[in-house]
């Protein structure tokens, strides 16, 4: 029986406790602290449950020929198990549908609320059956659109669109001198959210191929996220009180201290060197937690750096990925120095959003 043991969960579990904390303590002067206060708690209920029941998976994934290789160690014969992003999706839609008791008074932001979470299920499911079945890309393609459906039908928001004027007396339609006008997309708005859909699933999908890069970036991504909706709800929700713009940050909250809490548990399992794989499975359902909440051409799969057997580092393939660029600015990198640089990489690109969104210059387009 294999052993997926490894020193290390006590830091991710510190990440997460941490995390909370700030969470909980920033919004204890809100009206959300005690609903943020229950699904901190089913946060760490689903890190508990993920780091019991991924080494009881990887070890059924085994036995049943659901297997990877893994291309970067020059050692074809260990097999290490697939998919197992199917436990962090499973434990993250249980937790998450509890969570809905905390809008049972609430029948609209209840429909919302589901409505995101079957999409996120039918993105799972898909990436498990891709995982299982193989699909060709043009139906990965195609598959994440009806997955969006529960979310496009649910939608009752505005499908207006901010075109920033940078130039002072340009006016369109009439518009005042407020410095940016809004366009109304009508249907095409809907056209946007399902091409974000299948953006956001394939773009966790491709962003991947060294061990814990997938799980890595999701995780800084939701974490930059959060801090994001609480420094919204702190600074520009007057009174402390709900509103329309609040409960979407508060929406999002919900939805990412859980998607955090499993991802941690995972990446423990996934980082270098991997014990285990998270497949498409994770890809997909990460990347549909996000255009949920930001509610192409696509590159090739496995254009992966290659493996310099004389070294053990990579090198680059000469393909149009993140993976070889940095490697064509860097050379030659072990594999865990290289996945090191691209979640530093991660961090800058979230910080440089922190910038845009907050900085003067750019005010006009987010008021």
């Amino acid at each position: 029986m294999r052993r997926f043991y490894r020193s290390g969960e006590y830091l991710f579990a510190t990440v997460l406790v941490v995390l909370l904390i700030i969470v909980n303590i920033s919004l204890y002067k809100t009206n959300y602290f005690y609903h943020t206060f229950i699904c901190s708690l089913t946060s760490i209920f689903t890190y508990i449950a993920c780091m019991k029941l991924i080494p009881t998976f990887g070890t059924k994934l085994l036995e049943n020929n659901l297997y990877g290789i893994d291309l970067n160690k020059g050692n074809d014969k260990v097999r290490i198990p697939e998919s197992l992003g199917i436990v962090p999706a499973s434990i993250f839609m249980i937790t998450a549908v509890c969570s809905q008791l905390l809008f049972s008074n609430n029948p609209y932001k209840l429909l919302e609320y589901n409505s995101g979470l079957f999409s996120i299920f039918m993105m799972a499911f898909l990436g498990f059956v891709d995982d299982v079945l193989c699909l060709k890309w043009r139906y990965k393609m195609v598959l994440p659109a009806f997955a969006a459906l529960p979310t496009l039908v649910s939608y009752s928001g505005g499908t207006q669109v901010v075109i920033p004027l940078f130039k002072e007396g340009i006016t369109i339609g009439g518009t005042s001198n407020t410095g940016k006008i809004l366009f109304d997309l009508g249907y095409f708005y809907y056209l946007y959210m399902l091409s974000l859909m299948i953006f956001c699933t394939n773009s966790i999908n491709i962003y991947s191929g060294v061990n814990g890069l997938e799980v890595g970036q999701s995780v800084i991504i939701s974490i930059s996220i959060i801090i994001y909706n609480i420094i919204e709800i702190l600074t520009l929700i007057p009174n402390w009180q709900y509103n329309f713009k609040s409960n979407h940050h508060f929406f999002s909250i919900l939805l990412l201290l859980p998607f955090t809490a499993s991802s941690l548990s995972l990446f423990h399992f996934n980082r270098y060197p991997s014990l285990v794989f998270v497949g498409d499975t994770y890809t997909y359902f990460a990347g549909a937690c996000f255009a949920i909440l930001f509610g192409i051409y696509h590159c090739p799969r496995h254009r992966i750096p290659r493996l310099d057997k004389k070294t053990g580092k990579l090198k680059s393939s000469k393909n149009f990925t993140l993976l070889n660029l940095v490697l064509e600015i860097t050379g030659p990198l072990s594999e865990n120095r290289l996945v090191t640089y691209l979640l530093i990489l991660q961090v800058l690109s979230c910080f440089f959003g922190f910038i845009i969104r907050y900085s003067s210059s750019f005010k006009i387009i987010f008021e």
